[in-house]
């Protein structure tokens, strides 16, 4: 059956279910943005074990489909996934509440194996199982397929994130938990081209989430408060434009500094990053990583 002109247009996300935030939290959040932007959903877990270029696509398959029966980690985890959409109410469900199908169980050309879901409003949930390790096979996913944003769920490893950061294109939200009540959202945003499709994201999924926005510019050498002003009176009116509940503010450097002491575990701090702005200069260094880990909420990167 061919695809209909929505199904083909349909946000494309990738959901990576960690090892440190509960598969019930991903799925929420995930779920919940997933709906909003009616986009189709893949819920990516890896199964350790060496990619090796001799190895056939074949034999790949066969050894998931075998790990797929045996239940191990990664499978469970994906279990649990489709246990938390059927009790989210994100899929179809059949007479005894078993999810309804849109593709059973079956081998992708790269050897991965793939169950698809149907979702509330017709969308895509996908179940996938690849093989290798988690950073290397979240970046061969992206390169393989276009996917309009990464959820990763928190990994054991700092240097995992790193790494998807570094050589992935779609923007990243790093999830540790979900929090119970308001979130909100703090842009940090300085009047780039990156920053401003930050800020445009951010709105977005401000508005499935009934979220209040605040967008804040750090002045620092190069970055005067007239600038500052400046980039933030055009911000507004975006946001006034587009119906986000939203204020501004200005700090004074250093940048990192300024930005952590305002997030708490409900913010979603939101960097845009390019060559010239200053969230690129932290990419550069070992601060980004200071700045996911310490921020207390999630972290959603774009470029």
């Amino acid at each position: 059956m061919g695809k209909t002109d929505r199904e083909r247009e349909r946000m494309e996300l990738l959901a990576v279910v960690g090892e440190e935030v509960s598969t019930r939290d991903l799925v929420r959040f995930v779920g919940i943005v997933g709906l909003g932007f009616e986009a189709n959903v893949t819920f990516l877990a890896v199964t350790p074990g060496s990619r090796l270029e001799f190895r056939s696509h074949t034999d790949l398959a066969a050894d998931l489909l075998h790990e797929w029966e045996m239940e191990t980690a990664a499978m469970k985890k994906l279990a649990l996934v489709e246990e938390h959409l059927v009790s989210f109410r994100m899929v179809m469900a059949g007479e005894g509440g078993a999810p309804i199908t849109r593709a059973p169980l079956h081998r992708r050309k790269d050897g991965a194996l793939v169950r698809e879901l149907l979702g509330l409003d017709g969308q895509t949930f996908r179940l996938l199982l690849r093989e290798g390790k988690l950073e290397e096979e979240v970046v061969i996913e992206t390169r393989e397929r276009a996917y309009g944003m990464i959820f990763l769920g928190m990994p054991r490893s700092w240097r995992q994130i790193y790494r998807v950061l570094q050589f992935t294109e779609p923007p990243v939200l790093v999830i540790r938990k979900w929090e119970e009540g308001e979130y909100k959202f703090l842009v940090c945003f300085d009047g780039s081209p990156p920053s401003w499709r930050a800020l445009r994201l951010a709105a977005r999924i401000a508005k499935v989430l009934v979220a209040p926005l605040e967008v804040c510019a750090v002045t620092e050498m190069g970055f005067s408060m007239e600038d500052a002003r400046k980039v933030l009176d055009k911000a507004s009116r975006y946001l006034e434009k587009a119906t986000i509940p939203s204020r501004v503010c200005v700090e004074d450097g250093p940048f990192e500094k300024r930005i952590l002491a305002k997030a708490d575990a409900s913010t979603i701090l939101t960097l845009g990053t390019s060559r010239k702005s200053q969230v690129r200069q932290l990419l550069l260094g070992a601060a980004p990583l200071r700045l996911a880990s310490r921020a207390p909420g999630p972290v959603l990167v774009v470029k």
